[in-house]
């Protein structure tokens, strides 16, 4: 699957329940998703959370429930949610909702999150079990852009700065007859470049060229290119990329992500000889 059927994908599940359903164990600050018990069950969790959300669904299921409603109409869960960073804490209520002959519960958030901050979720079952993950929000990084206004054979270098570790995915589009058109996408992440910062060039009329047989800066309806992208606590991207979602199956995705975009001014008129 590339890159823009994957956030088609992510945005339509997003539609459906209100956020980016997704499902997470792992993330950052070594922490673990541990079985409770073989025989009484395993708590699982869902949920990847756009930190400029007002409102945010994490979803919780015991495994050894089968797909029945009756199973699943109620859970014995308790849920919180802990800022380790500012001392704060929440306990969550659950919506539940039907889905194909199953209920879900989705355990409610509400208000942004802090960015670059450690959250702790934990589930307390009935007999006083508990399961807990800790977290890391990525920052709210800033893409700056240069230069802009010149002509499109010209290369645009775009860095994004203060990266917390999570892996990067960026989009540039454009618009062409009334409509938003890809013309790159790609995942950036740290590996060596220890100062944080992250960086994409290219040459719009390069990147363009492929695109319907051959098109230029002179085709395209708006004199700028969108540069969108898309920030994840660490482990995360990578989790949803390597393990399709199932939305009843699926056990091991939980995190944040940051999203962004820049609108990159460009020069369309024409240069000559190339271009007359």
């Amino acid at each position: 699957m590339n890159l823009y059927s994957f956030l088609k994908s992510q945005t339509k599940i997003c539609w459906f329940a209100g956020v980016i359903i997704v499902s997470g164990i792992v993330l950052s600050c070594d922490s673990t998703l541990e079985p409770l018990d073989q025989e009484t069950g395993i708590f699982s969790i869902y949920g990847v959370l756009n930190i400029d959300d007002q409102t945010h669904y994490i979803r919780i299921k015991n495994l050894n429930d089968p797909f029945t409603p009756e199973a699943t109409r109620e859970i014995d869960a308790d849920v919180m949610l802990e800022n380790l960073d500012s001392g704060t804490s929440e306990v969550l209520q659950s919506e539940r909702i039907e889905y194909e002959g199953v209920y879900l519960h989705n355990f409610k958030v509400d208000g942004i999150f802090e960015a670059d901050a450690n959250y702790k979720l934990t589930i307390t079952r009935f007999d006083g079990a508990e399961v807990s993950i800790t977290m890391l929000t990525p920052k709210r990084t800033e893409a700056i852009a240069f230069p802009v206004n010149q002509d499109c054979d010209k290369t645009i270098n775009v860095e994004i700065e203060s990266v917390n570790g999570g892996a990067v995915n960026y989009l540039i589009s454009y618009m062409y007859n009334g409509f938003r058109r890809v013309a790159e996408s790609g995942v950036l992440n740290l590996e060596d470049n220890m100062d944080g910062s992250l960086a994409v060039n290219f040459i719009p009329n390069e990147i363009l060229r492929p695109q319907f047989r051959g098109l230029s800066c002179q085709d395209i309806d708006e004199d700028s290119f969108r540069f969108s992208y898309w920030n994840y606590s660490p482990g995360l991207y990578e989790k949803i990329l390597n393990d399709p979602f199932d939305i009843l199956q699926s056990t091991e995705r939980f995190g944040f992500v940051y999203r962004n975009n820049i609108e990159i001014l460009v020069d369309t008129s024409k240069v000559c000889p190339l271009e007359c």
